[in-house]
């Protein structure tokens, strides 16, 4: 049984289908004559419309630069702070045994002053032990650090220099102290004494502030 079509129905569906093509026929002549009416860009305002484009594109341009740039330098700094951390942690222990070093002279100073003689000694051993692992970690870091490296030899060889002059100086004292060599032992401490107020810890704090340089 073929379906029922309502008249009214198919009447209501022709009138929408007839309403929409006039609505976009009219929107059609609309934009055309809207197309055909409005003027051609003149060569001014394409000249300052392609001005605006590159006056945009400039400023795209340098915002992109200066965020890159930015960072570029926050990298960099990042790095930088880096390295001078990691200076500063491996120069860290030779500060320290320089520093035991100047206190073990100051102690030493005053045993050779009280007689003392073994305990000087001990002291010196002491302080030799200290320069020497401290000049190891000089060579470390001079191997570690290629950029660095004259700097740190310089600093090394003050340090070797400072050590060599002082342990000769030392090895004037008199192997023992008896009634006979007072008077040399005498001239012997007061030149262990004197090299260390006014060589050897002067010499020690220079190496310290070359050192402290190095990690800035």
């Amino acid at each position: 049984m073929a379906p029922v079509i309502f008249e009214p129905v198919i009447g209501t569906v022709g009138e929408f289908i007839n309403w929409s093509l006039t609505i976009v026929s009219i929107m059609i002549i609309w934009y055309v004559v809207k197309f055909f009416m409005v003027a051609p860009p003149t060569e001014e305002q394409k000249k300052k419309s392609k001005e605006a484009y590159e006056e945009r594109g400039a400023k795209m341009r340098e915002w992109f630069g200066n965020k890159m740039t930015e960072r570029e330098n926050k990298e960099k700094a990042a790095v930088t702070a880096k390295e001078k951390k990691e200076k500063k942690e491996n120069v860290s222990p030779v500060v320290d045994d320089l520093l035991k070093a100047l206190e073990a002279a100051k102690d030493m100073s005053q045993n050779l002053t009280k007689g003392e003689r073994r305990v000087a000694v001990k002291k010196f051993k002491e302080l030799d032990g200290l320069l020497d692992n401290a000049r190891g970690i000089l060579r470390r870091l001079a191997r570690k650090h290629p950029d660095d490296k004259d700097a740190l030899i310089g600093i090394l060889e003050k340090l070797h220099a400072a050590q060599v002059t002082f342990s000769e100086t030392v090895s004037k004292l008199p192997k023992k102290i008896t009634e006979d060599n007072q008077e040399e032992w005498k001239k012997a401490v007061k030149e262990v004494v004197n090299a260390i107020e006014k060589s050897f810890n002067g010499s020690i704090n220079l190496v310290i502030k070359e050192i402290t340089k190095f990690h800035k």
